[in-house]
């Protein structure tokens, strides 16, 4: 083990939480080392001037001597079996580093047949989960005891060998990275909510403003009106990030008393005067035939001329930020839409969200409204106010001033068949210029669809006209995300349209290099799934 790594653990841990050991080095670089620990500098200086001169005999060619530490124990016998030993060569291919997608399907089918990685490629898939936080999830199930054990041999690895199922480890939490602990409070949350906190609380004076924040953040798993007067306190807290978080985390909570007064500053930017009873007679009649008169409330909203009362306490910023496209008090408005309950615009008996919409687009707080719409929208995850902004915002996307409202998260909020619609609607037109290219089309599906999930078979037999169709256009000669998005959906499709997705695509000689190249990896793609199933099943 290299001298280095123990001050390397404690640079990470910080000093405050692992003392500087000191290190027992024979040779003339002994005497150095000892002179260094015994300065009256401080731990820091101290820990980076060992450090210093350890790198710099390196670098000259003199090597410390070894460890005297014992060896370590072997590997524990592994429950898990290994897959047939004919689909390595297919595995590693589907794990290679650049085939993201197609590595996570890989690794969830394993993980489901309950096998777990050759050997072979347990070092590059653990140092590759070091960049990656979604694969280290999938990898940890089918690590099996010679993963984790080699996991817990290299500490750039060790983060891998943490299954949520078995995170509860208090070492972790004492002496543990602070992506290591924040998995273990999430873990900790799943099994006792209050043990969390409590672990929390009594932390906190030890934590600097980053680790406030983030282990903060870990209250999201399980989060219950009981975490609401914690939440309240750090809502105070001398960091601005943790305040942040903390008003994050208070909108989440559906009674909390941080909505209850976002409500109550939206009430006084909204009025809406129900509509005058219909005359009777004659001449209520004639309203009728001639659509003089209309049912409809009349809505009205305007922010106050004035800052919110105790506005700040609850994190919402008076002060425009440079760069922000909206004004004074169109900026008040958009935090308090986007931090309010969906409810409260529900509360006016009759109006629905596309009735909303309508009435911002004839207000002067047209663009405030709908930014705060799509920020509400998107924390609570409702299909309704996703489709109709989704009307307001089109298939592309809204430009505002300063800002652009993507439509894919929204997309996704919807349910499968009305989102799947959504898409071959777009499909339709995607050889209009201004319509959608292949590749965006494709990548919002992706982004809506997680690996683990599925879209419908007729879908994509419905889909697979337009992406034969897209690849010739002359837009696609030059778009280099193609290879890449489309190969990608080819994880996605239903094994049982594999012969008729190979099938009716243009001649490669007809094709540009990048065009062909995409459709190269398509076919391959279809081919090493086809061929791994057969070898699993």
């Amino acid at each position: 083990m290299s001298l280095l790594e123990p001050l390397a653990v404690t640079a990470l841990l910080g000093t405050r939480k692992q003392a500087l050991a000191p290190l027992a080095v024979e040779g003339p670089i002994g005497p150095l080392l000892d002179a260094i620990a015994r300065d009256s500098a401080s731990d820091e200086a101290r820990l980076l001037r060992s450090a210093a001169v350890l790198d710099m005999c390196q670098h000259a060619g003199w090597l410390a001597p070894e460890a005297t530490t014992a060896a370590a124990a072997p590997a524990p016998e592994d429950t898990l079996a290994l897959p047939p030993e004919q689909s390595f060569g297919v595995l590693s291919q589907m794990l290679a580093e650049g085939y993201p997608r197609l590595g996570q399907l890989t690794l969830l089918q394993l993980a489901q047949r309950q096998l777990r990685l050759p050997p072979s490629l347990l070092p590059e898939l653990l140092d590759r989960a070091r960049r990656d936080a979604y694969l280290r999830g999938l990898l940890a199930p089918v690590l099996g005891e010679r993963g984790r054990w080699l996991a817990e041999r290299n500490p750039a690895w060790q983060v891998q060998a943490i299954d949520r199922r078995e995170a509860l480890n208090d070492e972790i939490w004492s002496l543990g990275s602070l992506e290591q602990r924040q998995v273990y409070l999430s873990a900790l949350r799943e099994q006792d909510p209050v043990a969390a906190r409590e672990l929390l609380v009594a932390g906190r004076k030890d934590f600097d403003a980053r680790e406030r924040s983030a282990l903060l953040a870990a209250l999201a798993t399980g989060l219950s009106a009981d975490d609401e007067p914690l939440l309240d306190e750090w809502s105070r807290d001398r960091s601005k990030e943790v305040r942040r978080v903390a008003a994050e985390l208070l909108m989440d909570l559906p009674d909390s008393a941080y909505r209850r007064r976002m409500a109550a500053r939206l009430a006084l930017c909204v009025n809406v005067t129900p509509a005058a009873a219909e005359p009777g007679g004659l001449k209520g009649l004639f309203k009728r035939l001639t659509h003089s008169g209309s049912n409809a409330p009349t809505v009205q909203i305007e922010p106050p001329q004035a800052f919110f009362d105790n506005g700040k306490d609850d994190q919402i910023e008076e002060a425009v930020p440079n760069g922000e496209g909206l004004g004074q008090r169109a900026w008040w408005l958009y935090q308090v839409v986007a931090a309010a309950p969906l409810q409260t615009w529900r509360d006016h008996q009759g109006l629905t969200p596309h009735d909303w919409i309508a009435a911002a687009g004839r207000s002067d707080w047209d663009e405030a409204l709908i930014r705060g719409w799509y920020q509400s929208t998107l924390r609570e995850g409702d299909a309704e106010w996703a489709a109709a902004l989704l009307d307001r915002i089109s298939a592309t996307g809204l430009r505002l001033a300063r800002c652009f409202l993507d439509s894919q998260p929204l997309i996704a909020l919807l349910p499968v068949p009305e989102r799947e619609g959504h898409w071959l609607r777009l499909a339709h037109h995607i050889e209009d210029r201004n319509s959608l290219s292949l590749s965006e089309l494709l990548a919002q599906i992706l982004a809506a669809i997680p690996v683990q999930s599925r879209p419908g078979t007729a879908f994509c037999e419905q889909l697979l006209p337009h992406l034969r169709i897209g690849i010739a256009l002359p837009r696609s000669v030059y778009d280099y995300n193609l290879r890449h998005n489309l190969r990608d959906f080819a994880t996605l499709l239903p094994p049982e349209l594999f012969a008729q997705a190979r099938q009716g695509w243009p001649d490669d000689e007809a094709l540009h290099r990048h065009q062909s190249e995409a459709l190269h990896d398509w076919h391959n793609t279809l081919n090493l799934r086809e061929h791994l199933q057969t070898l699993l099943d």
